[in-house]
Parts: structure tokens; C-alpha cells; sequence
């Protein structure tokens, strides 16, 4: 009886242990709105100078037309293409057309 009672708190003691470990600690924060590492990154999207991508196949009839840091995607349906963003204005005539 006093074994089966040991164990149980046992038990007990190792689960509330894990209960209280929260992935997000393991994990590195999230960089803020603000930072430098974000400002590059939005910086870098709307650059006239990034780079075009090959349009491609995402899967089935999805489709990604664009560069490198902004991307279109095109879906090919019965009743024609529906696209979802349409990239600049200045990338009308060299990215979105030729990858149409």
C-alpha cells in the first residue's frame, strides 16, 4: 500500500514537472516589428533590384509569379485564372506578364 501510494506521487511529481516547461522557452524570440532583422526583410521585398523568379508550380493548379522577396500566385480554375496579389505596378510588364 505505502509503495503504491510512493509511486503515485511520483507520478505526480514528474507530470506536474513537464506541465510547467513551456515550449516558447526553448524556442528564440520572435524579432519585434521595429528591429533591423524585419526592416531588412521589408526593405529587401519592396526592392526594385530583387531578383525575378522562374514562375512555378506550387501544386496542383497553383501557381507563384514574382521575385524573390514578393510573390503572386495565380490558380488555374474552369472559369480562368483567379490571381491573389498582383505584385507592383512596375512589375506588371517585366515579372507578372512573362510569368503568365
Amino acid at each position: 500500500m505505502r509503495k503504491r501510494r510512493w509511486v503515485r506521487t511520483l507520478l505526480i511529481g514528474v507530470g506536474l514537472s513537464f506541465v510547467g516547461v513551456s515550449p516558447s522557452l526553448t524556442q528564440a524570440p520572435e524579432p519585434k516589428p521595429d528591429s533591423p532583422a524585419v526592416q531588412a526583410i521589408v526593405a529587401r521585398a519592396n526592392s526594385p533590384n530583387d531578383p525575378p523568379i522562374e514562375a512555378s508550380k506550387v501544386f496542383d493548379n497553383v501557381y507563384a509569379i514574382g521575385n524573390s522577396g514578393t510573390v503572386a500566385y495565380v490558380i488555374n480554375t474552369s472559369a480562368g485564372l483567379v490571381m491573389i496579389d498582383a505584385l507592383g505596378a512596375n512589375q506588371v510588364e517585366s515579372v507578372l506578364l512573362p510569368g503568365f
